[in-house]
C-alpha cells in the first residue's frame, strides 16, 4: 500500500515514523489470555483499520487505530494518545494543535469502564502533509450531557461557524439521534470538524429528510445509488447497521453527508461487499480501482475477501455532488488466519 501509494524517500520515511508513534505499543502486545476488548475499529486487537476511498480528493492511503496495548487501562491510553500527538502533529508541521487535541480529550470518558477514548486517523498522498484526524467517544452520559459537551467543544475551538451550520438541523437530530463521535482534521488553515451520530429510534424518516436538508436537490440522487448498491430500501436495514456523519469547516460555510454503514449488520456472504461497491460506483460515477487494489494488497480478491473484515461501506456526499465511497477494512488477526 505505501509504495502504491507513491511514498518514496523523505515521505515514506515520515509514514513509518508516524506509523511507528501511533501502533508501537498494539503492534507488540502478544494477546495470552482474553482481555477488555479495543473498541470497534479495533475489537479484536488488530491495530488499525484501513480506508479505501474512491471519489474527489481522494488520499492514496488512509488508516485509522487506536494508540496504546490493549492491555492498559482506558484513561490510559487517552493520556499516551494526548503524548503520541504533540510528536504527531511537530511531525507534520502542526505543533499549535495541542490544545485541539486535549479539548477532544475532554470529551472522552473520565473512567476506566468505558472501552474507548480517542482514535486517530491518518490520510498521505505522495504529494503534500499527511493530515490526521482526532476522533473523539462523546458517546456516554445521558443525551442532554452529550450535547452540551459537544457544544462547549465547539465554544473551545472556535468552531461556533459549524455550530452555526448545524443549528438548523438540531429538530431532526435531537429526537433521532445521539452526538456519539466528534472529530478534527489538522493540519488545515480552516480546520474541518466532524460529527458521528447513532439512531436512537428508528431513523430512515429522519435520514431521507437529513439528506434532503443537507444535499438539496442532490439527495435523491445519492439515496437512490445507495439502494441501488445494496439492492435493497433503506428502511430494510437495521437500525445499528448505521452511523450518520456530517463534516465542514469550522468557520461555517457547506456542510457534507455521509451514511455508514456496518459491514458485519449487512452482508452474509463473502462477495457482497465487493457487488455492493461495484454497483455504488457504476451509480455514482466512481472508479472502484482503488478498492480492489487494496484488496489484493491485503493478499485476496474481491470476491474471496472474507466479509469479516469489511467493517464499515461509507457513502457520501455534498450538495454540488461531490460524492465519494468509503470501505473500511480491518485485516484479519492471526487467530482468524491460523
Amino acid at each position: 500500500m505505501v509504495r502504491r501509494a507513491g511514498l518514496v524517500d523523505d515521505d515514506a520515511c515520515r509514514f513509518w515514523r508516524i506509523f511507528d508513534l501511533l501502533t508501537r505499543e498494539s503492534l507488540d502486545f502478544a494477546q495470552t489470555a482474553a482481555l477488555r476488548r479495543f473498541s470497534g475499529i479495533c475489537r479484536d486487537g488488530t491495530p488499525w483499520q484501513f480506508c479505501v476511498a474512491m471519489g474527489s480528493q481522494s488520499a492514496s492511503l488512509r488508516f485509522l487505530t487506536e494508540v496504546g496495548s490493549p492491555a492498559s487501562l482506558l484513561r490510559e491510553r487517552t493520556r499516551l494518545t494526548l503524548a503520541r500527538m504533540i510528536d504527531l502533529f511537530a511531525l507534520i508541521g502542526a505543533a499549535d494543535q495541542a490544545e485541539t487535541a486535549e479539548v477532544l480529550a475532554e470529551l472522552t470518558p473520565p473512567d476506566d469502564d468505558h472501552i474507548a477514548g480517542l482514535w486517530v486517523g491518518v490520510a498521505i498522498t505522495g504529494h503534500g502533509a499527511p493530515r490526521v484526524r482526532l476522533y473523539a467517544n462523546n458517546g456516554w452520559g445521558d443525551a442532554t450531557e452529550r450535547w452540551l459537551r459537544l457544544i462547549r467543544a465547539l465554544r473551545q475551538l472556535n468552531a461556533g461557524g459549524f455550530g452555526a451550520m448545524l443549528q438548523p438541523l438540531l429538530p431532526l437530530l435531537v429526537p433521532a439521534f445521539s452526538p456519539n463521535g466528534f472529530a478534527v482534521t489538522v493540519p488545515a488553515s480552516r480546520p474541518v470538524c466532524k460529527l458521528y451520530l447513532r439512531p436512537t429510534i428508528r431513523p430512515w424518516g429522519t435520514v431521507r429528510a437529513l439528506a434532503g436538508a443537507v444535499l438539496a436537490h442532490h439527495a435523491d440522487a445519492l439515496i437512490g445509488a445507495i439502494e441501488d448498491g445494496l439492492g435493497r430500501s433503506l428502511e430494510s436495514l437495521p437500525d445499528r447497521a448505521l452511523v450518520v456523519s456530517m463534516a465542514g469547516l469550522a468557520s461555517g460555510e457547506a456542510l457534507d453527508l455521509k451514511l455508514d454503514l456496518c459491514g458485519h449488520c449487512i452482508f452474509t456472504n463473502d462477495s457482497q461487499a465487493t457487488r455492493a461497491v461495484d454497483r455504488l460506483g457504476q451509480s455514482l460515477g466512481l472508479d472502484p480501482s482503488p478498492y480492489h487494489a487494496a484488496v489484493e494488497d491485503l493478499g485476496w480478491s474481491g470476491t474471496r475477501l472474507p466479509k469479516e473484515m469489511v467493517a464499515f461501506l461509507g457513502v457520501g456526499g455534498t450538495a454540488d455532488g461531490g460524492d465519494r465511497i468509503n470501505v473500511y477494512l480491518t485485516p484479519p488477526t492471526l487467530a482468524h488466519t491460523a
